[in-house]
């Protein structure tokens, strides 16, 4: 697993479980963007 997350309120908290480089980058970025458009949140915390 990448990433994982949690909800709190209008808050999506993003944890990165490895560093992300350049072959996971877009991996990670793919998830979060499905995070954020799933939860529509108000800001995100990385």
């Amino acid at each position: 697993m990448l990433i994982s997350h949690s909800v709190d309120g209008d808050a999506l908290h993003v944890t990165l479980h490895h560093n992300v480089e350049v072959s996971t980058r877009v991996a990670a970025a793919v998830e979060i963007e499905a995070l954020v458009h799933t939860h529509r949140p108000s800001r995100v915390t990385v």
